[in-house]
């Protein structure tokens, strides 16, 4: 038999109905805004270690956080989180935590996600690096 107690949120102290004795309870979107402001503080520590304090692009100087990330110096970085994690998909909070955990090693910097592009495209790092425009079906079948 389930006792339902009335319990409030340990965050925002909104009512909770809880189905369990002694657990202390946090509501989902407290749950969310905690988790999301953990991973933010994890991005913002290996950031400011490869960077500065506030984190930039150490190519065109951008600071939004949002759009900053880790880059592999000599590329690669498919490879080593796929060799890391099982997956190339696994990147973001399981890398940066792997940074965190490894004592910050070598050959990372921080670029933003425009420059990190280019840097691909100029390093033909990505299959689309073809430094003339693909001529579209329509194009050809105008001529």
């Amino acid at each position: 038999m389930t006792l339902n107690r009335l319990l409030e949120c340990k965050v925002c102290r909104i009512k909770l109905v809880s189905k369990y004795r002694g657990i202390q309870y946090v509501c989902r979107e407290c749950v969310s805004k905690l988790a999301s402001n953990r991973r933010e503080q994890i991005k913002r520590k290996v950031l400011t270690h490869y960077s500065s304090f506030p984190p930039v692009c150490i190519r065109c100087g951008y600071t939004d956080i949002r759009a900053l990330s880790i880059d592999h110096i000599n590329g690669g970085g498919n490879q080593e989180r796929k060799a890391l994690f099982g997956s190339i998909h696994s990147g973001g909070r399981n890398f940066y935590a792997w940074l965190i955990e490894n004592h910050y090693p070598d050959g990372y910097q921080v670029l933003c996600m425009n420059c990190q592009w280019l840097k691909r495209v100029e390093n033909k790092e990505h299959r689309y690096h073809t430094s003339t425009p693909k001529v579209s079906r329509l194009q050809n079948l105008m001529h």
